[in-house]
């Protein structure tokens, strides 16, 4: 006579997916798949790519592939950001060693050396980095990577290296002063020093590294930070820009013949010429009156002196003005990110006040507002950005494998055959995933709803609460005791990076809770129906292994239901391992 256990029916219908038809050759049940077999390693999904999709890439089977660096990977990104460091540092060292305002030179020998050795360097690192092409993919193949760098950048790269051997031996080495110190005057000694500004044919690199830091940033921070930093760029080039004509004014000073110059005048004040420091910040002084609204004490004392300060009038004029409009159209653009947010409280406010509503209300619509509503618009949807429905479809799919494949890996399931059946997840990412916003207070789903959606969290922003459920059957004195721990936590705080709701990728599922959010967040949503309909369309054979981890999976649920065990929407941790998955139809 069978047992209660036996008798009672099941609540929980695979997924037709997962279910394995005649047609496959065999018939699977529970049963026949508990013994433990080896793992099979399923070949990929044939047709995944009809084309050379976009973000492919290009790859040699050679020694050298290994050497090549992807053009926006970390090690890419850090070889550029010390390149920048090297440029600021020629920025601001430079004019400091043509106006001998760098004291003792020989303290600074060591860097030069370094800086000498990072653009050697770089020569052989420019020719074995990656570029995207015409058609969206990367080219990494060590040929044609050298073979654009020759074509492109490394003509100016060897003059300007060349350039710097020549001034590193002839001045730093002091080998040219040294040659002609007995046959030449003190002027002449002072124009071989000038020849320090061949080191400014550096900043033609800026260009070079212009684009790796832009989508260095535009990787890791939002258009607010961006706007920010545009302006602080502003700020830092009238920096610099001072920082030359400050250099310059000394110069004019230092090695003019005159006896008369501001530095010896009286109106500089009390200024001890030994001391090149406070001649500098003289200096520097009089340079930002130039360009702005200000007064000082300093001015020119003879012909060259007041020709060069004409020139940094006329200058100024049209370079305050540029700066001056740069960053007012930053901060407008900054303004412009939050308009609407602006828009919309406006408009809230209008039709409160129109229809006399009480100030009571008014005070809790406006609190939720601002405390909810306003700060979704902070992060931007993929909907939002109209471009992305116009990218190729292989591009697309690439952009959908990085947002949501580290995500869809968490899970158990997933994770354990992301290396068979890795197209397929690719697929899934593409379609079956997306990204919600939830604001404050409300429901992600209800209890005894039919789940569609199986939900990853990123943050500790919801919270689920889970009902008492109905007296299981085949209740025993053993499974009492635990049906009593897990009923008397109704309500926990979802860690990150956590599922919920798993159950519905496989079988009908309704919820046995209610998830709501305690402040704006976002989450991942898998849609189970999408999932399903991508699963029929593949080759039966090839996931068999999922199809049978589904079948052990529903299995051991019924089983925890019958023996007691309180059921709900949290993870559930299950020892279905590959070990115990049958091999293929065919293996």
């Amino acid at each position: 006579m069978p047992s209660d256990e036996e008798k009672a029916p099941t609540e929980f219908e695979m997924r037709s997916c997962w279910l394995i038809a005649e047609a496959d050759g065999r018939c699977v049940n529970t049963a026949s798949v508990s013994a433990p077999n080896d793992s099979v390693s399923a070949p990929n999904l044939p047709g995944m790519w009809p084309h050379r999709p976009s973000g492919q890439l290009l790859l040699h089977a050679g020694m050298l592939q290994r050497c090549v660096l992807h053009p926006n990977s970390l090690r890419r990104y850090v070889w550029a950001l010390l390149g920048m460091l090297y440029l600021v540092w020629d920025v601001f060292v430079i004019p400091l060693q043509i106006c001998e305002l760098d004291g003792d030179s020989a303290s600074y020998l060591s860097v030069t050396v370094a800086v000498m050795l990072y653009w050697c360097l770089d020569i052989v690192v420019q020719s074995l980095t990656g570029f995207l092409t015409s058609d969206g993919c990367v080219e990494m193949r060590p040929a044609m990577t050298a073979r654009r760098y020759l074509r492109s950048w490394f003509g100016t790269d060897v003059l300007i290296l060349v350039s710097d051997l020549v001034v590193f031996l002839g001045l730093d080495m002091r080998l040219l002063e040294s040659a002609y110190a007995t046959r030449a005057g003190a002027s002449s000694l002072k124009m071989i020093r000038l020849a320090r500004l061949v080191r400014l044919l550096r900043l033609m690199r800026l260009q070079q590294l212009r684009d790796l830091s832009d989508n260095l940033v535009n990787s890791y921070f939002s258009q607010s930070v961006l706007l920010c930093l545009r302006v602080c760029q502003w700020f830092f080039s009238i920096m610099v820009l001072n920082h030359f004509v400050a250099c310059a004014w000394f110069g004019i000073a230092k090695y003019s013949s005159s006896e008369t110059t501001w530095i010896r005048s009286a109106l500089a004040g009390e200024v001890d010429e030994g001391s090149k420091w406070h001649s500098y910040v003289l200096a520097l002084h009089w340079s930002l009156t130039q360009f702005g609204p200000s007064t000082q004490n300093i001015g020119p004392t003879n012909t060259q002196e007041r020709m060069f300060a004409c020139a940094v009038v006329f200058v100024g004029l049209g370079v305050f003005s540029v700066i001056i409009s740069g960053i007012t159209s930053a901060v407008n653009q900054l303004r412009l990110v939050n308009m609407e947010t602006v828009v919309e409280e406006s408009n809230m406010r209008d039709f409160m006040t129109s229809r006399g509503l009480t100030a009571t209300l008014y005070g809790s619509i406006a609190s939720f507002f601002k405390n909810a509503y306003s700060k979704v618009d902070g992060r931007i949807l993929e909907g939002d950005v109209k471009v992305f429905s116009q990218l190729p479809i292989s591009l697309c799919m690439q952009m959908h494998e990085e947002l949501y494949m580290p995500k869809l890996c968490t899970n158990a399931a997933f994770g354990m055959f992301y290396q068979q059946h890795h197209e397929l997840l690719c697929r899934i990412c593409h379609t079956a995933m997306s990204e919600h916003p939830v604001l404050a207070g409300h429901d992600v789903f209800l209890p005894t709803t039919e789940a569609t959606h199986a939900y990853y969290s990123t943050s500790e922003s919801l919270v689920y609460d889970h009902s008492a459920p109905a007296h299981p059957k085949g209740l025993n004195d053993f499974s009492m005791e635990r049906r009593r721990r897990s009923i008397s936590r109704r309500c926990e705080v979802l860690a990150t990076d956590s599922w919920l709701a798993e159950m519905a990728l496989w079988c009908k599922w309704m919820h046995r809770g209610h998830l709501q959010a305690k402040a704006t967040t976002h989450v991942f949503g898998l849609d189970c129906r999408e999932v399903e309909a991508i699963v029929i369309r593949a080759d039966r054979g090839t996931i068999f292994g999922m199809r049978i981890f589904a079948i052990l999976l529903v299995a051991e649920i019924e089983r925890m239901e019958l023996m007691g065990e309180v059921l709900n929407d949290l993870p559930v941790e299950l020892d279905v391992s590959p070990g115990r998955l049958p091999a293929g139809p065919g293996g």
